[in-house]
């Protein structure tokens, strides 16, 4: 329904009731970056990096809110990451590796 502040209400209310449920913790990571709360969204997701469960989802949503947040250093660590190892989001984020890369070599 793309009700992202209502959202955020109801996935606090599930990860309160319970921490572990990595799925929970996610879409509660992902309504953040929808209504804007990025660095919300990095600490929690910096918080479930060692999970196996959702990990490369994890790790996707995690560059994303890095570079929302426009921490380019720690964003192109986890698209690398991400470029190396066979995932749905590979692809994507090898080529936005390269184009930050490209960006940051430029600008030097």
């Amino acid at each position: 329904k793309e009700d992202y502040f209502g959202a955020v209400n109801y996935y606090e209310k599930l990860v309160a009731a319970n921490p572990s449920n990595a799925k929970n913790n996610l879409f509660l990571a992902i309504s953040f970056m929808a209504t804007n709360q990025h660095k919300k969204a990095i600490d929690l997701l910096s918080k479930m990096t060692s999970s196996d469960e959702f990990h490369f989802d994890i790790e996707w949503y995690l560059a994303l809110a890095y570079l929302k947040n426009k921490d380019i250093q720690n964003a192109s660590v986890h698209f690398q990451n991400l470029s190396k190892e066979n995932n749905y989001y590979q692809p994507q984020a090898k080529s936005i590796f390269e184009k930050i890369n490209d960006h940051i070599v430029l600008k030097d």
